[in-house]
């Protein structure tokens, strides 16, 4: 995972791929996520067939990467942290471990309740 301010440039032994136009959150009233169950399984699904199946990338360190925004942090990084539970079998501890001192703090999500 990474957090970028344009494109990358893919060198020949990285993927890198995004998902802030493809899954987004439909927000309520002043909020930006998480986002919903079949949205992490659609992740899950692209990030599995990425490592397990697609040949192409075989060789290849896989990076998802995202907008510096704070709903593309916290959302990509819900996602990362699901597949890790899901397919990898972490504990919630051990998947969010790696972002637990990022700089600057990820946002926490928002009551979509009005006013709060």
């Amino acid at each position: 995972w990474t957090c970028v301010r344009q494109l990358p440039t893919e060198p020949p032994d990285c993927h890198y791929f995004c998902t802030d136009d493809s899954l987004v959150y439909d927000p309520h009233y002043n909020d930006f996520g998480p986002l919903n169950i079949s949205q992490v399984c659609r992740y899950c699904k692209m990030l599995e067939h990425k490592l397990k199946t697609d040949s192409s990338l075989e060789s290849k360190r896989i990076y998802h990467y995202c907008r510096q925004s704070a709903d593309t942090r916290a959302n990509a990084v819900l996602l990362v942290c699901c597949w890790n539970m899901l397919c990898n079998g972490a504990t919630p501890d051990t998947a969010f471990a790696l972002f637990r001192h990022l700089k600057p703090q990820l946002t926490p999500y928002r009551d979509a309740s009005l006013g709060t």
